[in-house]
């Protein structure tokens, strides 16, 4: 009966342990599973959030980028308009033209009479006043010459013009004149070119054509003054 009893009681205890082993595989499988799913769950999350990171940077760079082309254009476009508002298109100037055609042809009709022994004994140069404007680098425009003679000769010329630098302190120009001149007789056709003049100074500016680089009605040389406006 003893015998019967212990048996027993060591079948249930080895029955017990088998059952509690089972729940215990079972237990560790499921925490496995559950550590390896989590695991995956985590790298999936990084590695999208790190996807959202990259297309963020993408995208904020992009962004940069278009902002940066903007502002370069606006600053161009500004600069753009900065000169253009500093152009000023209409401008005016008064000269004293030296050595002008008529001051050589009243020396040349007077050359065998004593009345003018001199080349300034009968005239005195001419004035000139002058208006243009600019459309852009290309300027036209007219021009007014008085020849300060016994008999004043008046000169009305249409102008074109072409500005180096306009609006800069410094403006080298070519210019062509082309008209008609009133004498106390008749009228003629007459001109003018200037191969190289200069204006220095903007707006106000000091206008002067280098010597023999410019022939006809307004001399071989000029200076005067001119505004810009």
């Amino acid at each position: 009966m003893l015998f019967k009893l212990d048996y027993y009681y060591i079948n249930l205890c080895m029955n017990l342990y088998i059952k509690q082993y089972q729940m215990m595989a079972r237990l560790t499988i499921v925490i496995i599973s559950i550590l390896l799913f989590s695991s995956q769950a985590i790298a999936w999350d990084t590695n999208v959030s790190a996807g959202e990171g990259f297309a963020d940077t993408s995208v904020t760079l992009q962004t940069t980028s278009k902002q940066i082309e903007v502002d370069s254009s606006m600053a161009l476009t500004n600069a753009k308009q900065q000169k253009e508002i500093k152009k000023k298109h209409h401008s005016i100037s008064l000269e004293y033209d030296i050595l002008t055609l008529y001051d050589f042809g009243v020396a040349l009709g007077h050359i065998f009479d004593d009345k003018c022994e001199k080349l300034y004994s009968c005239s005195y140069g001419a004035i000139s006043i002058d208006y243009g404007y600019a459309f852009d680098y290309i300027e036209s425009g007219f021009v007014l010459n008085l020849f300060l003679y016994d008999s004043p000769v008046t000169t009305a010329m249409a102008k074109i013009k072409i500005n180096g630098n306009l609006g800069g302190f410094i403006n080298p120009f070519f210019e062509i004149d082309a008209g008609i001149s009133f004498t106390s007789n008749n009228i003629i056709p007459m001109g003018h070119i200037s191969v190289l003049g200069l204006e220095i100074g903007y707006p106000v500016s000091v206008r002067f054509q280098v010597p023999f680089l410019l022939w006809g009605v307004r001399g071989l040389t000029n200076i005067g003054i001119g505004y810009r406006f």
